[in-house]
């Protein structure tokens, strides 16, 4: 019996042994290691020498490209600032003479000017023709020299195209022009008389040429001849 008991005990032991083993060994199989976070795989990607450098050159590339935008606008704006002023300077001078030439013509009264000469003498002011009757011959009513053979149409239509703002005024100018090729065109000088022309084309000039905006360019008052 004493013997039994002993291989009872020795069994029992030996498997208390074999369990432990077993549980061991489950351990060390069933260990899975600590893996790195998605989260620091990141942020070591952007810690990376490789990424600064591609961050770097793609800031680089948009401070330069951003840089000469701004550049270029500045300079279209100023262009387009500068060739707007060149107009309004070069239309004002032209309506500034042409009003000027009829003040004088009321105040002469000049028995040999013919109202047809008026009307073309006023016309070839704004239009800046060489030639219109004889005292006008020669004469350059372009204040600008890159503006010499531009008609007065064409610099209203520029005007209009550089800055929208003139709009109204462009279009009042247009009318007038207009007005006075049309008296040309079909010679509705002809029933009139060399004062009626004057004082129509003067009625033609301040309805639709001499308006706050334009008059702001005059060195004085056209039609106040001393």
């Amino acid at each position: 019996m004493d013997n039994i008991k002993l291989d009872n005990n020795a069994s029992e032991k030996d498997s208390i042994k074999v369990n432990a083993i077993s549980s061991s060994s489950m351990k060390t199989i069933n260990y899975i290691p600590p893996t790195i976070s998605s989260k620091k795989k990141v942020w070591d990607f952007l810690n990376s020498s490789i990424f600064i450098w591609f961050l770097s050159s793609v800031i680089v590339v948009i401070v330069t490209n951003l840089f000469n935008y701004m550049k270029i606008k500045s300079e279209n704006e100023q262009k387009k600032f500068d060739t707007v002023q060149k107009l309004e300077n070069e239309i004002s001078y032209r309506i500034f003479y042409a009003a000027r030439y009829l003040a004088l013509q009321h105040t002469l009264n000049d028995p040999a000017l013919k109202s047809k000469e008026v009307y073309l003498d006023t016309y070839y002011r704004l239009d800046n023709h060489a030639f219109s009757s004889k005292d006008t011959i020669g004469y350059n009513y372009s204040l600008k020299p890159e503006y010499f053979s531009r008609p007065f149409a064409s610099l209203l239509f520029e005007l209009q195209n550089a800055d929208t703002t003139w709009n109204s005024q462009i279009k009042s100018a247009f009318l007038g022009f207009n007005k006075l090729d049309n008296i040309i065109t079909l010679k509705k000088y002809e029933t009139e008389t060399t004062k009626e022309a004057i004082d129509n084309s003067i009625l033609i000039i301040r309805k639709t040429l001499l308006n706050e905006t334009w008059s702001q360019y005059f060195i004085d008052d056209p039609f106040k001849v001393e």
